[in-house]
């Protein structure tokens, strides 16, 4: 069995082996099939005639990245001189760095409420014209031929066969980036934050999505495509496939930093190995913020150890500290962790090194002046990079880590119990060093977890890498490397609420390692040996791939019966209101009650996430109350009726599964009951509901009848009908 996952055709490794012949002939001659004519999934057409709606989608991100690197080339060929990096080497760099750019640019714009998409577009192309001019005639005035390049003294046989093997891994990718969303995640924050702040035209506070405070590197890309297509649905897939791109960008990096420093083969062995992990393919299918943050953190790292060599070297360039101080910031406007796992500790190596170092008698620099250009270049990099976010905050909410540090800081629209909440909710549920290796009920520990049984590893990663210690001239780079993923894994397991894609962004780090480690020997056998280990792992990996054990990919499936599909099954209640905006006269605004999965609703919709104040406990409660809030009484129906009014409320959606979900993990409002629904149809306030979802009592998962006898809502949400008694999911009420 597969611990980790349950895949949308397999739940076992034989399953998915059986399978994955069906599966890609469905991809090479696609029809419907009796699983595409399901209930969830009527009409579900696909075909060859649906590629060309992807290809818009692609030119579209393939423009935005196209933009995004001729910022960042220009910004490289102004930081650093052309003689210290290839062009392998400048071009990753300028693709991270420009994809930052664009994301401040978006974010700016977006806080200025101008959202254009001609100006973006003209900015983007100009971008790219301007840089590739420079390009082009900076190789006329060296003398070199268009065709020439750094690496052309390189043999072809490696990329020959590295892309061959990789072409099957990509085509997933790429097919998976313009595959509409499955992860409520995703749709919760990742898409629905940019969506809400195209469709009100401007980035703001959203006060009833706390994730949205966040720094949003990644998601402003997503706004981005929304803005160029002028459509959030689409633009989103375009936005997914940009983001989708920063894994192979990954990929490129791990070539050239295993070119520089550990020879040909295992640059392009450890790109192989690393996007052939079935980790890889699911962070590019899905618009996490783990893909920018995975990037960013090997492109700061890559940076740092140049600019540190070069510095030991007497030959620091502070352009590169600059530059590796922006990658790391930018790591942390992907994500507030990347604090912790990027900035500090390559800030925290540069200052080793600059203390350590002995300048030379003949230096006409002084001390302060070495700590400047190099340290103080850093911090002014990673500045650039994550202070526009923090100022933002600073600015909505008084608080520039919102809503992190809230006993510090404070924060707008927060209080101690909701931060008490969120504390709860994500940090770790204990620090026992014996779980490092056996959890209590006997389970094997992280450690083990994290290097050998998550279903999305590869066995090459923790296969190949301690290998590298065989080659001496290795050892001492490769040991500062496993250095800093230790440092990584300990963050994670010290930091964080110990979900698996957290620990994601070391895993370029240990292919590098394994890169280097497949070519400790020449011997024709552990060539032979680790060529047919490599070769069964592809094929393993690929499977799990191609039976969408990874995320749900659409292949050929024409994208809107695709997006209504996720839709029905991640978010049944959003299809059924959809379909009801559709065919009503008049236009429905939506209160929603428990759900905040509302990326498909195509109407207005307002909601709350689990951590923000409930908007129905604020419209609805008496206040002034010191009673504990499931006590709390409610105000006066004509009150209540009239609120409704005002908001222009027509109808109210329930989901008591997701309250059953959160309520004994990261805990509900309490005050939210059946009894208050009851009473608001008792009062005529609204009507009786139409059941959404039900289930049978012995279909309940364990957690959720534990739930209802905790609170006593069995009788509450049973519903009477002719063949049963099944328990009320999810409803929604007619407001009268």
């Amino acid at each position: 069995p597969m611990p980790n996952l349950r895949g949308t055709f397999a739940e076992t490794r034989a399953e998915a082996w059986e399978v994955v012949p069906l599966v890609v002939l469905d991809w090479i001659f696609p029809e419907p099939t009796p699983s595409q004519q399901s209930p969830l999934a009527p009409e579900m057409r696909s075909g060859w005639q649906y590629l060309p709606e992807r290809l818009a989608l692609w030119g579209m991100a393939i423009f935005i990245v196209a933009g995004a690197w001729g910022m960042g080339h220009l910004l490289s060929r102004w930081l650093v001189p052309r003689e210290l990096l290839t062009s392998l080497e400048r071009f990753v760099f300028s693709c991270g760095a420009g994809l930052s750019v664009v994301s401040l640019m978006t974010l700016l714009c977006g806080l200025a409420g101008f959202l254009h998409r001609g100006f973006f577009g003209a900015v983007l192309g100009l971008s790219f014209l301007v840089a590739l001019g420079e390009r082009l005639w900076s190789r006329y005035q060296s003398g070199k031929s268009l065709s020439k390049s750094n690496s052309s003294s390189q043999p072809l046989l490696w990329p020959v066969v590295v892309v061959g093997l990789l072409l099957p891994f990509l085509v997933m990718m790429v097919l998976g980036g313009v595959s509409p969303s499955t992860d409520f995640d995703v749709k919760e924050y990742h898409f629905g934050g940019p969506k809400e702040f195209f469709l009100a035209g401007r980035v703001q506070f959203l006060p009833h999505n706390v994730y949205t405070s966040f720094p949003f590197l990644t998601e402003m890309l997503t706004l981005l495509g929304m803005v160029l297509r002028n459509d959030w649905l689409t633009g989103a897939l375009v936005g997914k496939s940009v983001l989708m791109l920063f894994i192979p960008l990954t990929g490129l990096a791990i070539l050239a930093a295993g070119r520089r420093w550990f020879g040909n083969g295992a640059g392009w062995l450890g790109m192989l190995i690393w996007l052939t992990t079935p980790w890889a393919t699911r962070i590019a299918i899905i618009a996490y913020a783990e893909g920018g943050l995975t990037c960013y953190l090997f492109l700061a790292f890559f940076a740092t150890l140049i600019a540190v060599q070069q510095f030991r070297g007497d030959q620091g360039q502070p352009g590169l500290f600059l530059l590796a101080g922006i990658l790391a910031g930018s790591a942390m406007a992907c994500k507030y962790t990347g604090l912790v796992s990027v900035v500090f500790p390559l800030a925290a190596w540069v200052m080793f090194v600059v203390l350590r170092h002995k300048p030379q008698a003949a230096s006409p620099m002084s001390r302060t002046q070495v700590w400047w250009r190099t340290l103080g270049v850093f911090t002014l990099g990673v500045v650039v990079a994550i202070g526009p976010w923090l100022v933002k905050n600073w600015g909505e909410t008084g608080n520039p880590v919102y809503p992190l540090a809230w006993s510090i800081f404070g924060g707008r629209d927060w209080n101690a119990e909701l931060n008490a909440q969120w504390t709860k909710a994500h940090s770790p549920p204990h620090h026992h060093l014996s779980s490092l290796v056996v959890l209590e009920n006997g389970a094997p520990g992280w450690i083990i977890d994290v290097m050998a049984i998550n279903d999305w590893l590869s066995p090459l990663l923790y296969g190949f890498a301690p290998l590298v210690v065989w080659v001496p001239g290795f050892r001492r780079l490769s040991g500062k490397i496993w250095l800093y993923v230790a440092w990584l894994f300990f963050a994670w397991w010290c930091f964080t609420h110990r979900l698996d894609r957290f620990w994601v962004p070391m895993l370029p780090l240990v292919a590098l390692l394994a890169g280097a480690g497949a070519v400790w020997s020449s011997d024709r056998l552990w060539r032979i040996v680790g060529g047919t280990v490599i070769a069964l792992t592809l094929v393993f990996n690929f499977v799990l791939v191609a039976t969408q054990n990874t995320g749900y990919i659409a292949g050929l499936t024409k994208l809107d019966d695709a997006a209504a599909f996720t839709a029905r099954i991640t978010a049944p209640e959003m299809d059924y209101l959809n379909k009801l905006a559709k065919s009503s006269s008049e236009e429905i605004r939506v209160l929603s009650v428990g759900e905040a999965e509302v990326f498909d609703a195509q109407f207005p919709i307002l909601y709350n996430t689990v951590f923000d104040r409930s908007i129905f406990q604020e419209w609805t409660e008496q206040p002034d109350s010191d009673l504990p809030p499931k006590d709390r009484p409610m105000k006066s129906s004509e009150e209540i009726r009239e609120k409704l009014r005002q908001e222009g409320i027509t109808h109210v959606l329930v989901n008591w599964q997701e309250i059953l979900r959160y309520r004994p993990t990261y805990g509900y409002a309490e005050y939210i009951t059946p009894e208050r629904f009851d009473w608001l149809v008792e009062q005529g306030i609204l009507e009786s509901p139409q059941v959404l979802n039900r289930r049978e009592w012995d279909n309940l998962s364990a957690t959720e009848r534990t739930e209802l006898r905790k609170t006593g809502w069995r009788d509450a949400l049973r519903e009477r009908t002719a063949t049963g008694e099944p328990i009320i999911l999810s409803a929604v009420y007619r407001v009268r």
